[in-house]
């Protein structure tokens, strides 16, 4: 008989599961009424949406070995959440417009991680924890500790709500697993995927091969810093 193979992935979804019923059978667990064991598993996954988002970013980082990190996640989101609450302010038809914003500015940041990284030859460590330092005082300094603006309704219908009434699935949900379908893809369907493991299994063959890993290392970096605003909106809109 062949023997069975799970990936690791798939290892870690299926022990969450049976954790999370196995914590329904503890005294005042949830497991005598699904109402609430449903309310929290959407809770839970809702929750879960937001470090997902931020931990793809992540993984593209440390797949390219070099003891790639981006210790920035948590200030860029801030930044990109203040930008985008004072852009929008209420409005639906300023989403869009400060969504971009927000994005190329969380882009911008992981560049200029990646250009210390690879040209400064900065720590990965130390460079973007001293660009977390730099974003949290840029933010100080802006703002004063007052923002003014309004999240937008059609946010919160897009994201927080769900995309039937019997469903009962929230969108965010939703926009996690096409997040994940993607993520799957660019990771194993593409070149940059293909070169990106390739750079962080050995940075010096991946170059005699072809692969260019200055540039890739800046995408990579660049990639890594995008997603927190994906990751901004949905919780502004649960929230």
């Amino acid at each position: 008989m062949k023997r069975i193979s799970i990936s690791p992935p798939v290892a870690a979804l299926l022990l969450a599961i049976i954790l999370f019923l196995l914590s329904g059978l503890l005294p005042n667990g949830y497991g005598s009424d699904l109402t609430v064991a449903k309310s929290q598993a959407t809770n839970i996954l809702r929750l879960a949406v937001f470090l997902g988002v931020i931990a793809a970013g992540q993984t593209l980082v440390i797949i390219s070995g070099s003891e790639g990190i981006d210790l920035s996640s948590g200030s860029v989101v801030t930044l990109t959440a203040i930008l985008t609450y004072v852009i929008v302010n209420g409005a639906n038809e300023k989403v869009l417009l400060a969504l971009l914003v927000s994005l190329a500015v969380g882009a911008l940041i992981g560049l200029l991680n990646g250009i210390g990284i690879t040209f400064l030859k900065v720590s990965p460590f130390v460079m973007t924890l001293g660009m977390a330092g730099v974003v949290t005082g840029a933010i100080i300094l802006i703002n004063h500790g007052n923002v003014s603006g309004k999240v937008a309704p059609i946010m919160t219908r897009l994201v927080a709500r769900p995309l039937s009434p019997s469903l009962q699935i929230p969108n965010a949900i939703i926009i996690w697993i096409l997040f994940g379908v993607l993520m799957w893809l660019l990771l194993e369907r593409t070149t940059f995927g293909k070169n990106l493991f390739a750079l962080g299994v050995n940075r010096v063959t991946a170059r005699l091969s072809g692969v260019n890993v200055t540039g890739m290392n800046l995408a990579t970096y660049a990639l890594a810093g995008a997603p927190d605003i994906s990751s901004w909106a949905a919780s502004t809109a649960c929230g």
